[in-house]
């Protein structure tokens, strides 16, 4: 089974933000798509919990991981946990892209699950007519910073008797 024509559109926008870059597939052996002429490494889904690859993400993050119908093969909680692995491991981007109608009854993904592994919906110049959940985690725009600890907001005697905390 590939990937509809919208979401390799949207996916190859991305991959082609990263050029020059280490991006990684992971996906079952049916869904992976070619994308070697764009650098992209395949790895099958069936693959990653039985080989080396764990040890290669360590020692050598990728820019951008893109994990695609992840839940068809794997449990929800393997499927967050190889998510949480990409993550920890210092990879810059992960984009997850799941069939919403494919995943089993019982493994199916939320918005909410989503936004709790700090992931927020992908934006891609073409619009998205298959249903799929596109969602991206990207360390650089996780979390940003507070403007709290500025003298406007606390702490500033020119304010005193002026406005009331």
């Amino acid at each position: 089974m590939s990937l509809p024509d919208d979401i390799q559109q949207c996916l190859r926008e991305q991959i082609a933000q990263h050029a020059g870059h280490r991006c990684v597939q992971f996906a079952p052996r049916d869904c992976l798509t070619d994308w070697t002429e764009l650098g992209v490494e395949n790895v099958a889904l069936e693959d990653t919990l039985a080989s080396g690859h764990e040890r290669e993400m360590r020692s050598h993050p990728a820019r951008l991981a893109i994990v695609i119908n992840a839940p068809r093969i794997l449990s929800r909680r393997a499927t967050e946990q190889l998510l949480g692995r990409l993550r920890n491991y210092g990879t810059g981007e992960i984009i997850a892209a799941f069939s919403i109608a494919q995943a089993r009854e019982h493994d199916r993904w939320s918005t909410r699950d989503f936004l709790g592994l700090g992931f927020r919906r992908l934006r891609c110049n073409t619009p998205i007519e298959s249903h799929y959940w596109l969602y991206r985690y990207a360390i650089h725009d996780y979390k940003i910073t507070p403007d709290w600890l500025n003298s406007r907001h606390w702490a500033n005697p020119e304010q005193w008797d002026k406005h009331r905390w």
